[in-house]
């Protein structure tokens, strides 16, 4: 931020650029994706990494971390799984060593553990708004999430 300035940077992450330009460009004989930091540095460890999301309510966040979400628990939203669903996306974790499961604190604890213990993969359970312990403002929120996604990953 304080090479390059916002009004450069901001246009490039809402592009889906950001990390691109970084890995290419260099400050100082470095490239500047080493001076990356904040969520968005630490955000590198699960970037263009593949999750299981519960809900579909973690696109604008999934988009610019650079995660993809390959399937979700619920076929469509608001509507609960099926068995037939579950035993396909069980399947679909498996078969594609899928390492994370993302969920709202909100949402039923009990079928996403099961589904990670069942498939191995680490369950993420954070919660989607403030003012719950830990997430007392939105910044708090997101260091949460990035935090927690992070540890997954790196765990």
């Amino acid at each position: 931020m304080a090479i390059l300035g916002a009004e450069t940077l901001d246009p490039l992450a809402r592009q889906g650029k950001l990390i691109a330009f970084l890995e290419s460009q260099e400050y100082q004989g470095e490239k500047l994706i080493g001076r990356l930091d904040g969520w968005l540095g630490r955000g590198l460890a699960f970037r263009d990494r593949q999750i299981v999301a519960y809900h579909k309510n973690w696109i604008y966040f999934t988009e610019l971390f650079g995660l993809e979400v390959v399937e979700t628990v619920e076929p469509k939203p608001g509507i609960p799984p099926s068995a037939r669903h579950v035993k396909a996306l069980i399947d679909h974790i498996r078969a594609e060593d899928i390492q994370v499961l993302l969920a709202a604190t909100y949402f039923s604890p009990r079928q996403v553990e099961a589904i990670a213990e069942r498939t191995g993969c680490r369950a993420v359970r954070v919660p989607l708004g403030t003012g719950i312990e830990g997430a007392d403002d939105y910044f708090a929120l997101v260091d949460l999430w990035v935090n927690r996604l992070a540890e997954a990953f790196e765990g």
